[in-house]
């Protein structure tokens, strides 16, 4: 079984190409463009792990992060950053499973989604 991952990130190329790399790594792939969009799909869809920008407009990833803490069946989420305003301890203290550096994500992604067990 295929693990479903949201993708929210405003930076729209950034989005496309984590997505079609996730998709061709055998993901079932859902994009959003900040928190609020990545919310409503989240309440049409079961998602296994949310990897999130945490600078975005509308709704930034820590706000998005501590919503979905409080979902009853919450996804795994796993924060990426280029520049933030809180520090990794902050975003594992909220409940992250992992804090990823942008822009070389990739073998650290799939590292850590490799460890994230399906619930």
């Amino acid at each position: 079984m295929s693990k479903t991952i949201l993708v929210v990130d405003d930076e729209k190329m950034f989005c496309e190409i984590i997505s079609e790399r996730l998709k061709a790594a055998g993901y079932t792939v859902l994009t959003a463009e900040n928190g609020q969009q990545a919310l409503d799909i989240l309440a049409k869809n079961k998602v296994d792990v949310v990897l999130s920008d945490v600078k975005m407009p509308v709704m930034n990833g820590m706000d998005l992060l501590k919503h979905v803490q409080e979902l009853i069946n919450k996804p795994e989420m796993v924060m990426m950053t280029g520049y933030s305003d809180f520090t990794e301890k902050e975003m594992v203290d909220a409940g992250a499973v992992a804090v990823l550096e942008k822009p070389g994500i990739w073998d650290k992604l799939i590292a850590t989604l490799s460890t994230i067990r399906l619930h």
